[in-house]
Formats: structure tokens, sequence, C-alpha cells
């Protein structure tokens, strides 16, 4: 029997995920997984987490072959005053994540973030009056979400941020996965796999009568 609500969850699950919010989280778990990689470090350090604007980043466009985690860390380190002090701040809370990202399952994780950067504040501060509310409830479903994972199977940060990579490619990879075609009245040619979870008032399958031929058929 296929579930509507199978279909429903999944549809809320990828509207959650792409959401701005979600995705400036989910940028900021990539970056403690793989810190030399700039654009993840770029899309944390320009959202209502740290809030820094183009200009303070431009500090970094002479940065020849180094990384920018690779600048703060060392700007850390110098007792000197340097152009990056202003993100000292910034460099020691990610340094803290960093530690943990391999050692703590995805909720307990993003927990310690949302309490070390009161992150919920932050963004709501940020957002227009009439979307704050939406904005704080995106990102606590975030934080449930990550506790639901997989029934708590594979809780590490790689399989968290793995498991939303393929539901994400999942609702690009054809027309019948997105929200929009939920309600469309076309015919739609889907795979038994990619109608799982939905309904539709008439269903066709074809070449059902036909069978794989056995070995000993394919031989003869």
């Amino acid at each position: 029997t296929l579930d509507r609500s199978s279909a429903a969850s999944d549809v809320y699950k990828r509207q959650l995920l792409e959401s701005l919010e979600t995705q400036n989280v989910i940028s900021l778990l990539q970056f403690l997984l793989t810190p030399h990689v700039d654009h993840y470090l770029i899309h944390v350090l320009k959202s209502p987490i740290f809030s820094f604007d183009d200009i303070a980043l431009k500090v970094f466009i002479n940065r020849g072959d180094r990384s920018i985690w690779s600048m703060l860390i060392e700007a850390q380190g110098s007792d000197q005053s340097n152009s990056l002090a202003d993100f000292d701040d910034a460099a020691r809370c990610l340094s803290r994540w960093i530690k943990y990202a391999d050692t703590l399952p995805a909720h307990d994780l993003l927990d310690m973030i949302y309490g070390d950067s009161d992150l919920i504040n932050r963004y709501t501060g940020q957002a227009l009056p009439d979307l704050a509310e939406r904005v704080r409830s995106n990102l606590l479903a975030f934080l449930e979400y990550s506790l639901d994972f997989s029934a708590g199977r594979y809780p590490s940060l790689g399989r968290f941020l793995e498991n939303i990579r393929l539901l994400c490619a999942e609702a690009r990879s054809g027309p019948e996965e997105g929200l929009q075609s939920l309600s469309l009245n076309a015919v739609r040619i889907m795979t038994i796999h990619g109608a799982k979870g939905l309904e539709a008032p008439v269903v066709f399958l074809s070449l059902i009568h036909i069978s794989e031929p056995t070995r000993q058929e394919a031989i003869s």
C-alpha cells in the first residue's frame, strides 16, 4: 500500500534542506569536515553566525596558494597585531567545533554550535519580522532532523552530510520528484523506486508479464 504521508514527509525535508538558513548551517558542517575548502568558509563567515561583509573579506583576496583557514590559524598564533584580528573570535569558535566534528554525533555537534553561537537568535535577529518565526522553526526542525536521522544508526557528521547530499540529489534527479509535480495534471513515467510512497488515481504497470529468461533458456 502506498503511503501519501511518506511523500509529504520527503517534500517537507527537501523544503527544509533548501531553506537559506539550513543551507548556511550545512555549509558550516561541510567546512568543519573540510576546513581548507574556501567557499564553505566564506559562506559561513558571511552568514548571520559571524556576519562579516564583503569589505571585511577583501583581506583574503591576495592569499596566494594558502587557504583562508590556514591564514586564520597562522594569525591566531601570532603575537603581533595583524589585519585578521577581527576574525579571532570566529577562528576560536570554528577551531573548537572542528575539534569535535570527528567525535560527536551530528545532533550533539549541532546542539553545541547552536548554544555556543546563540545561532537561532542571530538568525531571527537579522530576518524580516514576518519571516523570523519561519526561520526559527526551520533551524529547530533541522536540529530535530539531525536527532532523528536514520534512527541514530549512522550518527557521524560525514554520514549525516552524505544523507543530505543524496536526498537533495534525489530531489533533482527527475521531474516527478519536485514539489510542483505532486499536483501536476500529467502522465508521469517513473520507476518503481521513484514511485515509492506516492499515490495516483490511475497507475499503469508496463511489461510486468515479461520475465527474465532462466539460465537454461538463455543457453538454448
